[in-house]
């Protein structure tokens, strides 16, 4: 997730390597600041987290309507694996 924070940041960065740093297209170091990528990390975090429940709520939300026309839950289940 660090090297995506970097990526979202800084758009000239083209090559990441954990031991050496950020790099441009000509090779040449790009310097990063610590707390913005840190920061880029959480507000991404977050983002996969909402995500993940909003995912969960449009899956429940589609349960409720299939069972609202009728199928069963088992139904349901063996059909689109929900």
């Amino acid at each position: 997730m660090r090297h995506q924070a970097i990526y979202n940041l800084y758009s000239n960065v083209t090559y990441i390597s954990d031991e050496k740093g950020a790099f441009d297209s000509n090779g040449n170091k790009v310097s990063i600041n610590e707390d913005d990528v840190n920061n880029e990390i959480t507000r991404l975090q977050a983002q996969e987290e909402q995500d993940k429940i909003n995912k969960e709520a449009r899956i429940a939300s589609a349960k409720a309507k299939l069972e609202a026309l009728g199928l069963t839950t088992e139904e349901i289940k063996d059909t689109f694996g929900l």
